[in-house]
């Protein structure tokens, strides 16, 4: 509903020339406001600011219930706090949602956000509630890194991403192995679809964390997303603590900064290790040795040359002499990534998770349909996609009896 009929509508409720009732309602509206901005840990001069309102003295009239809000306020409040407008007013329903970070290139329309949040949030929820019912593990407390964007260099970031791969384990190949470690050991969430609104996207709620990629992007996009994206799902703390938003040139210095630890994570130099040897030892290197070296490591050839220049190990110019030649950006086309397996929009953990507590008997057919986004009609066509079948047998076989 939009946010000038709520409006309309709340304003239904009161009785018209009783000002005591106003007031009340005034009032109810301005604790709502101050329960959500304490649970923010947002002070009333730094809502403020984020709002654009003037000063910290406006917000302490709103929250007391002296002064009340105009539709384009309540339209701001409700966007920011992600809650409807509508339970803002009347406190029904009243349940902020996990704040939903985005990272937009330039390109996206932004009125598809909420949409994309709305699905995002409600699929985050859906896969922990899941993991409940089957008695696995759900949300995980992730490393927090100590993020402070005007004195963490690009140092301190390298030496971060050289911990997180030690922890995740994730061998020579780190883009190849990401996304299943981040799902089975630091419980992450991560979907795809089709994203209008924004690039890529970060949550973090009691259903732990949460990932969100564009399934229009080339798979070795996705993975330099995905480790971009858990740069500021573990930084999510440090930058909270700031009770603010980011400036512009803070939001400028954060995404520079998660490119480097993405960089790093996925191309370590013992990863490098063909490529450089040549380079050191001055040997000639083909620029088909350059594209295939990024194939065999899962990430784009442009991704490799950035690295090798923050090496120190090829000037500029290579980087330019790659994006200015046709020619060049031809031969690369040629040399496809191994083939993908199709991306479903719902993880192939979800689903078999899902799937096992239907099988248990925990959910109904009805809910197993709901969980996977389709009807009940349709389910078996669904689960075939996944090489699944509700009917069949050899699933409830016993295979070690006590």
């Amino acid at each position: 509903m939009g946010v000038y009929l709520c409006w309309e509508l709340c304003k239904l409720f009161r009785k018209r020339g009783e000002l005591e009732m106003d007031k009340k309602l005034d009032q109810e509206l301005g604790l709502r406001i101050q329960a959500l901005r304490k649970h923010r840990k947002l002070t009333q001069e730094q809502l403020a600011k984020s709002l654009g309102v003037g000063s910290a003295q406006i917000i302490s009239q709103i929250e007391s219930g002296n002064r009340a809000l105009k539709a384009r306020e309540l339209s701001q409040l409700a966007d920011f706090f992600k809650v409807a407008p509508m339970a803002l007013m009347t406190g029904n329903s009243f349940e902020a949602q996990p704040r939903v970070s985005w990272r937009d290139d330039g390109r996206n329309d932004r009125t598809q956000r909420p949409e994309n949040e709305q699905l995002f949030i409600r699929r985050c929820k859906n896969y922990a509630l899941i993991e409940s019912l089957a008695g696995v593990g759900s949300a995980v407390q992730l490393p927090s890194l100590p993020l402070r964007l005007n004195q963490s260099t690009f140092e301190d970031v390298e030496d971060w991403a050289e911990r997180t791969e030690g922890m995740l384990r994730l061998g020579d190949t780190p883009a190849m192995s990401l996304k299943n470690a981040l799902e089975n050991t630091w419980g992450i969430k991560i979907f795809f679809t089709n994203l209008r609104g924004g690039s890529a996207a970060t949550a973090k709620g009691e259903f732990g964390g949460a990932i969100l990629l564009a399934t229009e992007e080339p798979p070795c996009r996705q993975r330099f997303s995905l480790a971009h994206e858990l740069f500021h799902l573990l930084t999510w703390d440090s930058v909270c603590e700031l009770g603010r938003g980011l400036s512009e040139d803070e939001e400028g210095r954060n995404e520079t900064l998660a490119e480097v630890f993405a960089s790093r994570l996925l191309l370590p130099a013992n990863s490098l290790k063909p490529i450089l040897r040549k380079l050191r030892a001055s040997k000639p290197v083909l620029w088909i040795d350059l594209i295939q070296q990024a194939r065999e490591l899962g990430v784009s050839t442009l991704a490799l040359l950035w690295r090798l220049y923050n090496l120190k190990h090829i000037p500029k110019s290579v980087i330019d002499d790659f994006k200015e030649k046709p020619a060049l950006a031809e031969l690369d086309r040629r040399f496809k990534h191994k083939p993908e397996p199709s991306i479903s929009d719902l993880p192939l953990r979800y689903v078999h998770l899902a799937f096992r507590c239907h099988m248990e008997g925990k959910i109904s057919t009805a809910k197993m349909a709901e969980l996977m986004e389709t009807t009940v009609g349709a389910l078996p066509r669904v689960l075939a996609e996944y090489e699944l079948d509700l009917d069949a047998d050899a699933y409830e076989t016993t295979v070690i009896s006590a």
